[in-house]
């Protein structure tokens, strides 16, 4: 039996009182508990408890867990293992493991108890231990810290089928993977166990499984279990949840295919003493049934006392189903029989509602068959979720059109070959499609379209249609699954924000393929609407379904017309007209975008992505590894993987800036460090400093009063000497700060050694550079002042700074040249274009200087002397 009884339930309710009253002790009451309920969960962890405090801790550990054999979905036993194995061993990695799968059960749960929320808010203030959400993140932080991890193949195998089905209560509420209903199949025989357990679970506390977790292991257990769990079954196939009746009922239907004898006889036994409801679902069920010896005396079994309960609000129903069932298992000598012989029973109400169930033109139509779960999958029930009432995918119908809409047709603009597909992406030869409509429509007449922009409100307007029918067109799973793929993880953990997002509904719209159809959203809504489209809306969306996705490097700029683009992959060149770029652009910026042909020009579609040039190198090599091991060729590999761009390019920088060492000329880190001092004799220490060739005072006379500068410089050279830190005198106090410990060090020496008797050291601050940002992470922003163009004198000094310095730079030896100098290395085919790939990364940065108002260098006479200008 699935659901305890109400004898079992007031027994369980009485021995709770007696151990509250102190008249029945914690080991007596368990094994009462264990009598009345042999899976008993309070009974395995007082037990188990008891065990443990007398020592017994392998007798503890058997008892804890079978509790969790028979309760899976309770946090209980997974802690209670955990704690218990690290009394033995703090380091054992099965009590780890068992942590954590007791936090995602924690995490699962609609209420915290108070206890438990009271026992780890003891242990953090931090947190608030009475929210679901904290245990969730607790546990995944616990994943990623364990991510690298192999576990001990004893540990994996031990908890396989536990994981198996903590990961489907995880995936439940979005989307289950693939990969993990192939994992519980092919691990069925240890996963059967424990989902009939999960479901005994439920039964007793209905908070201990969410709801459409309980529909997947149902619906997995008609998959893998035998007839025996029918009984459980038949327990819940009138039960009032929608969701769970289905995946029930599918279940039971599934069972029924792979075992139909077994099953009918199953049916046949529950007969007697099921109720008229009940009745009712085994009448659908039989008739969906194989042809299977019994069938017929099993259906008029049904019908057995129906006179006790003909005036039951199921009893029409019943009776219409069985004869309706006879009658399809060609016995329909015995369905009009048992129809007439019973019909006359029903009360006048029980006549009526006959009446109503056969009157529409369909006739009488099975409950379970109109359902339409016949013929439905493991996969379509737990993958595509067809079950799932918010999930149902509508039926892909195409919109009726009226006699008065197709009276004025539309014309396409582009009219393909008689044997050519058709435009409407059907895959149909356009004869056999759109030809007629097509060349009924040249014949009638068309107001012709007035001509518009791109870029207008109709370019917008058609794109937002678009999206919108994503509603209708696409399921929840499959947006979920869009999701999934586009941001790499759980829709939830999506912040709207970050870098990327802006582009997943242009790649939902243009390149997003599911599984069931294969056609993107402008695809779709092109083969469903497009005969009604006026010609420009069709022109624009076939112009959406030909864009070329790709890398695109600026090679020129028509300012206030559009740039020349080159396929960084394909090679090829074209323009682009788009004034808004031609304005933000620079030379050589690289932009992964959509392209498309609209009205005789080219023109971008959507929105693009700038790869931050020094990061370019490293993106195409990429790209070439991961498409040869693909077997396809680069540009075509980054059109098929849209998806994945703008994470690749955030990975790329932050592996860049993770291997980043900010030094200093010594090769120090960079930390803020500063040595604070009180003065004692200013004119003394001010007279000393300024005697001393490694000092030089830097005041002016903008400066305030009382405050003096000093530059600690190095000595032995006339010009450009070097700065290693600089002195500020302010109020008493003097401040010495330089860019790592070692300099301080040194410049404390030299300050003590010299001025040491008009100075007393009071303290010294250090702040690595990871700090610093940290800081200034928490302080509040300073409002952002206009950036101040140079004067021509300070430009001047600049470029003529830049001349000098990029004056050598061809006979620099260079570490992304492998040492060797750009004048060696363009003696070679790759050197040549590894010097061209600097210049153009250098050229980019300065032209955006020049852009933004700056002193911009001019690299075409390195080009020159290089043999690189062009």
């Amino acid at each position: 039996m699935l659901f305890l009884s109400e004898s079992v339930r007031k027994q369980r309710l009485e021995i709770g009182r007696e151990m509250q009253a102190g008249t029945l002790g914690e080991v007596e009451a368990a094994q009462r508990l264990l009598q009345l309920d042999p899976n008993s969960g309070a009974a395995f962890l007082s037990l188990g408890n008891a065990r443990a405090a007398a020592g017994d801790l392998a007798e503890a550990e058997s008892l804890f867990w079978q509790g969790l054999d028979r309760n899976p979905c309770a946090f209980t036993f997974y802690m209670a293992l955990s704690d218990l194995r690290r009394r033995r061993d703090p380091a054992d990695v099965l009590a780890n493991r068992l942590r954590m799968l007791g936090m995602w059960k924690l995490s699962f749960s609609v209420k915290i108890p108070d206890e438990v929320a009271a026992a780890f808010q003891g242990k953090s203030e931090k947190f608030d231990f009475k929210d679901p959400v904290t245990y969730e993140m607790f546990a995944t932080a616990m994943e990623v810290q364990d991510k690298d991890t192999v576990d001990p193949p004893e540990v994996s195998d031990c908890l396989l089928p536990y994981r198996l089905l903590n990961d489907l209560q995880r995936q439940a509420p979005t989307l289950v993977e693939y990969r993990l209903v192939r994992d519980i199949l092919a691990n069925s025989a240890r996963c059967l166990p424990l989902w009939r357990a999960a479901l005994r679970e439920w039964a007793k506390d209905p908070l201990a499984v969410s709801p459409r977790a309980l529909a997947l292991i149902i619906a997995l257990l008609g998959e893998i279990a035998g007839v025996d769990v029918l009984d459980d079954f038949l327990e819940l196939a009138t039960f009032d949840d929608d969701e769970i009746f289905l995946h029930t009922h599918w279940a039971i239907w599934r069972i029924g295919q792979r075992l139909p004898s077994e099953t009918l006889a199953k049916f046949r036994a529950a007969t007697p003493s099921a109720r008229p409801a009940l009745r009712c679902g085994l009448a659908d069920q039989m008739n969906l049934l194989p042809e299977v010896d019994g069938i017929g005396p099993a259906l008029i079994g049904l019908l057995e006392g129906f006179s006790g309960f003909a005036d039951d609000i199921d009893a029409p129903y019943l009776l219409l189903m069985v004869a309706a069932a006879l009658d399809e298992f060609g016995l329909d000598a015995e369905a009009q029989r048992v129809f007439d012989q019973y019909q006359g029973i029903l009360p006048r109400k029980g006549g009526k509602t006959l009446d109503k169930l056969t009157e529409s033109e369909e006739g009488f139509i099975p409950k379970l068959v109109e359902k339409a779960f016949d013929g439905l999958t493991i996969e379509d029930v737990c993958i595509k979720r067809k079950l799932m009432v918010d999930d149902d995918d509508e039926e892909e119908q195409e919109e009726e059109v009226d006699e008065e809409e197709l009276s004025v047709p539309k014309v396409p603009r582009v009219k393909p070959e008689r044997n050519a597909p058709c435009w409407c992406g059907s895959g149909k030869k356009y004869k056999k499609c759109h030809l007629a409509a097509d060349e009924e429509a040249e014949r009638s007449p068309v107001k012709a379209e007035p001509a518009r922009p791109v870029g207008d409100p109709f370019y917008k307007a058609l794109f937002g249609k678009v999206l919108d029918s994503a509603d209708e067109i696409r399921s929840r799973a499959e947006i979920l699954e869009a999701s999934r793929l586009y941001f790499d993880r759980d829709p939830r953990d999506v912040d709207p924000e970050e870098t990327g997002a802006g582009g997943f509904f242009d790649w939902l719209v243009y390149d997003f393929r599911p599984g069931g159809t294969g056609r993107t959203l402008v695809e779709e809504y092109l083969r469903r609407r497009g005969g009604r489209l006026g010609a420009r809306e069709r022109a624009l969306l076939e112009s959406w379904r030909a864009a070329r996705f790709g890398l695109f490097e600026v090679q020129r700029i028509d300012k206030e017309t559009g740039v020349e683009l080159k396929d960084v992959f394909a090679g090829d060149q074209f323009f682009v007209h788009d004034v808004s770029s031609s304005r933000s652009s620079v030379r050589w910026d690289c932009i992964m975008t959509r392209v498309q042909e609209f009205e005789g020009r080219r023109i971008f579609s959507g929105n693009g992505l700038i790869l931050p040039r020094p990061l370019l190198s490293r993106f195409v090599a990429v790209v070439e590894e991961e498409s040869r091991k693909a077997g396809q060729a680069p540009a075509e590999f980054v059109r098929a993987n849209s998806h994945r761009w703008h994470r690749t390019i955030q990975e790329i920088h932050k592996e860049q800036i993770t291997g980043l060492k900010v030094v200093n000329a010594e090769g120090d880190a960079i930390e803020f460090c500063s040595a604070t001092y009180l003065v004692l004799d200013e004119e003394g220490l001010a007279a000393t400093l300024g005697g001393m060739k490694v000092f030089e005072e830097t005041t002016e006379e903008s400066d305030p009063p009382g405050v003096r500068y000093f530059g600690w410089l190095e000595t032995g050279v006339e010009e450009s000497r070097r700065s290693y830190g600089h002195i500020e005198i302010r109020d008493g106090r003097l401040r010495l700060e330089c860019n790592s410990r070692r300099r301080l060090q040194i410049g404390r020496q030299l300050l003590e050694k010299n001025a040491g008797s008009f100075l007393k050291h009071q303290g010294d601050v250090c702040e690595s550079l990871d700090e610093a940002k940290e800081r200034m992470s928490r302080e509040k922003p300073k409002e952002e002042t206009a950036q101040r163009v140079p004067s021509e004198e300070e430009r001047e000094l600049v470029l003529q700074f830049k001349a000098e310095h990029y004056a050598t730079w061809p006979d620099e030896p260079l570490p992304a040249l492998g040492g060797r100098t750009p004048r060696e290395a363009v003696r070679s085919e790759v050197g040549r274009r590894e010097v061209d790939d600097l210049l153009r990364m250098m050229e980019n940065g300065e032209e955006r200087l020049r852009k933004e108002g700056g002193p911009a260098f001019d690299f075409s006479p390195i080009r020159k002397t290089l043999g690189l200008d062009r």
